[in-house]
């Protein structure tokens, strides 16, 4: 007889095996599906449509989130959670976001329930990234007290709010957030500004892939304003693969503005918060014409107060990487831990 999977393995270059993986488990499922996660992305629920085609009798779903940092963001959660509680209304789809931070301190670890079961589970960010990780099943003599400590006491929490009962508390929590970041950014700004002699004349460097013609930030190659401005008018349109774009960095401030071509007439523009080589997280976006994004890149150049052309907003940012730099990131990942095995 064979003895019952407690510890599933998910490891890098097996996207479509950890996936079913981690489809297969969740499919398992009796009666619920209970999950801890943080960084959830709309694109996670085509994971729960899989299980629930695979299993119909799951009765409920509840998700207990982190709540995101912009409108944008939650916006674009609620939509998809009500598309997919339209489509599969026979399951009942409860989202809570945690708003208070010191409970998100306190947990650490991610965990998924069912009836008699209690796993260690993963970020579903983990399957996206491709990363290593172990999904383990806990020592059921302490499924309850799990279950009471680790989900259900924050989800009962005074400041743990549903999206969909407890919306305008969900908005009024996330703007708060998102203008701390807002603010945050601005005074680090301020202070880098402050730091720097105000005496020398602030310099740009310029880092692009146009036309097969890339220079990497890493080279900081000088330009100045007539330049980029031409720099800017030869993105090919249509290339928002990340095959063809340009930025531009403030090497007083470390702040910068890149932009990629829509469309023959459309330009998109975004300015990373905290960013640098090879990051994610947030930044700010916008689209808008060819003479709008002229005007904005010369008051970037000009160090003034560039944002306030344009009706920017804050959205989550991830560094494009081709297949080759997904490949020799996982292989230096690999060498850096060889020596552990």
């Amino acid at each position: 007889m064979t003895s019952p999977i407690s510890v599933i393995d998910l490891r890098p270059g097996e996207e479509f095996d950890n996936r079913r993986k981690v489809i297969n488990l969740l499919s398992k499922s009796r009666d619920f599906i209970w999950i801890t996660n943080y960084f959830f992305q709309p694109q996670h629920l085509e994971i729960f449509s899989a299980v629930l085609k695979e299993n119909p009798n799951i009765l409920e779903i509840r998700l207990l989130l982190d709540a995101p940092r912009s409108i944008v963001d939650l916006e674009d959660l609620e939509k998809n959670f009500k598309l997919f509680q339209k489509q599969y209304n026979k399951t009942s789809l409860q989202i809570k976001f945690i708003t208070n931070r010191k409970i998100k301190k306190k947990m650490h670890d991610r965990f998924y329930y069912t009836k008699d079961q209690a796993w260690n589970f993963i970020e579903l960010d983990t399957l996206l990234r491709t990363q290593r990780a172990t999904i383990s099943l806990l020592n059921p003599e302490e499924i309850e007290k799990n279950m009471n400590l680790d989900f259900l006491k924050w989800w009962n929490d005074k400041d743990t709010f549903n999206i969909f009962d407890q919306w305008s508390k969900l908005v009024e929590v996330v703007k708060k957030r998102e203008n701390n970041l807002i603010k945050s950014n601005e005074e680090n700004k301020k202070s880098k500004l402050i730091s720097n002699d105000q005496t020398s004349k602030t310099t740009f460097y310029i880092y692009k892939t146009i036309r097969g013609i890339t220079i990497e930030s890493k080279d900081t190659v000088l330009i100045e304003i007539n330049d980029a401005i031409n720099e800017l008018k030869t993105l090919e349109p249509g290339k928002s693969d990340g095959t063809s774009y340009v930025g531009f960095c403030n090497m007083s401030t470390n702040e910068s503005l890149q932009f990629l071509r829509k469309s023959d007439e459309e330009w998109y523009a975004e300015v990373p918060i905290n960013g640098g080589y090879d990051w994610e997280g947030y930044a700010y976006k916008v689209f808008a014409t060819l003479d709008e994004m002229v005007k904005t890149l010369e008051s970037f150049f000009a160090e003034e107060p560039f944002r306030e052309l344009l009706p920017w907003k804050i959205t989550r940012f991830k560094y494009w990487k081709s297949d080759e730099q997904k490949e020799e990131y996982e292989r230096k990942q690999q060498e850096k831990f060889s020596d552990l095995k």
